[in-house]
């Protein structure tokens, strides 16, 4: 829960809904813990053998320093897509997976060998060049699917310092790590059907996510609260792949 309370001077002597504002951040700052949720399942979920990947200590280059004779992001990649495959006897197809970095990782991989060859060999070189390389990645210099799989840039960041000392921002998902997910079916799943998704959000209800405000007229202000009642678990192990020592 993430509250807040307004004087009734603030409220109305300001020229915006300051109450509608501050739900706003609250609101983003729930958000923020949704992404840590999901992200700390996924760093505590016990994997299966061969579903770790020291991509440094396997194949003896990390992906930030990938060439494009070494081809250690596609070989790391393929060798996970194929685990995934054996674990769930292609019960995953390979459109359904789906690989998660961070921002940092990102940049570190626009600027390696191995995907700089890889674009310059492509029809978007040009528009790479520009900075105009089309997809949600265009900022990263990254396309939206690499080699063959759906690429997600996580960018959320944190601050871990304490209120009042020197602010220290870090991003939720750790720079050396990657995950290669499934993400199988539409965004909400059936109840009792095999579920083949390595990460599930369950929520108490359907208005899991609620923003609840009320006059306090005993003293003067307006308080408010964001709800959000809602857990992550990583319900299938066997098709979630995590790549360590990326950079």
């Amino acid at each position: 829960m993430y509250g807040f309370a307004i004087g009734d001077l603030t409220v109305q002597n300001a020229d915006w809904d300051i109450v509608a504002q501050h739900a706003a951040v609250k609101a983003q700052q729930a958000m923020t813990a949704r992404t840590q949720l999901a992200i700390s399942a996924l760093e505590g979920a016990s994997l299966p053998s061969g579903n770790v990947i020291d991509v440094s200590g396997t194949y003896s280059s990390t992906w930030a320093a990938s060439t494009t004779t070494s081809k250690t992001i596609r070989k790391s990649l393929t060798a996970a897509a194929e685990k995934i495959l054996d674990n769930t006897l292609a019960a995953v197809d390979v459109s359904d997976l789906v690989v998660v970095i961070n921002s940092n990782l990102a940049k570190a991989l626009a600027e390696c060998d191995e995907i700089v060859d890889y674009i310059k060999g492509s029809p978007e070189a040009l528009a790479q060049i520009r900075g105009e390389l089309p997809g949600r990645n265009v900022i990263y210099g990254l396309p939206n699917k690499l080699f063959g799989f759906e690429l997600v840039v996580e960018d959320t960041r944190k601050v871990t310092s304490k209120r009042g000392s020197t602010k220290n921002v870090s991003q939720i998902l750790p720079n050396d790590r990657a995950y290669m997910i499934a993400r199988v079916g539409g965004l909400e799943g059936l109840y009792g059907g095999p579920n083949f998704s390595s990460l599930v959000c369950f929520a108490l209800r359907d208005n899991e996510f609620r923003v609840e405000t009320r006059r306090d007229e005993d003293n003067k202000r307006t308080v408010g609260r964001i709800i959000d009642t809602i857990c992550y678990k990583v319900v299938c192990p066997a098709a979630t792949v995590r790549f360590t020592n990326c950079q």
